[in-house]
Order: structure tokens, then C-alpha cells, then sequence
């Protein structure tokens, strides 16, 4: 899949995408194909203002269709992020670097 944006009265909100475009290539963990992938962002503008677990829910209704536990990978620095898909259901199963940048790998059953 390839990447869908939000648009909301011509204003774009943000950006998701399904599937293999959302891993985060690295030379540790190794995505399986029991899960779907999201990959999500929000205009920097909007985050911190109350509008994150919509949208992450918006993206996730989404990915359901798939019919598999969620999975996403975020950085680990992201701790407003992490904070919003814990919220939502997800939890922390590994962690990995990828160019001196450490992620988090979070599911949600």
C-alpha cells in the first residue's frame, strides 16, 4: 500500500500507510507477517493539542480491515507517541537502533 493522506476541509491533517512500507529496515529484529504494519504522522503543528487519538484510531479502523493484530514501530525519543499508543491499546514487545536511533516495536492484539 502506498501512502494515504488525511485531508480535513482542504488542510492536510497528516499521512498513514499499511503493510510493509511502515517497518523500519534493520539488521535485528525481523518483522513477521502475523501482524499489519502502520506507520503514522501527524502535521507538527497539530500534535499536542488533543487531536492524536482520533486520528491514530482514524488509521487503525483502517488497518483492521486486514484482520491481524496491529503493530507499529516508533522511535523511542517519540515519548508523547508512545504515551498516545499505549492509550489506544498497544504495548512495547522489543526494541531495536537503526543508524545510532533507537525504536520501539509495539503491538496491539
Amino acid at each position: 500500500m502506498t501512502y494515504q493522506a488525511i485531508v480535513e476541509e482542504h488542510e492536510l491533517i497528516g499521512f498513514y500507510c499499511i503493510g510493509s512500507p511502515a517497518q523500519v529496515p534493520n539488521s535485528t529484529y525481523p518483522y513477521s507477517s502475523d501482524f499489519t504494519d502502520i506507520g503514522l504522522g501527524m502535521r507538527p503543528d497539530l500534535t499536542g493539542k488533543g487531536y492524536g487519538k482520533s486520528f491514530v484510531t482514524y488509521v487503525m479502523e483502517r488497518a483492521m480491515e486486514r484482520r491481524k493484530p496491529l503493530r507499529l514501530t516508533v522511535a523511542s525519543f517519540n515519548e508523547r507517541a508512545i504515551h498516545l499508543y499505549e492509550t489506544v491499546g498497544f504495548r512495547t514487545i522489543t526494541s531495536f537502533e537503526r543508524n545510532e536511533i533507537p525504536f520501539q516495536v509495539m503491538v496491539r492484539d
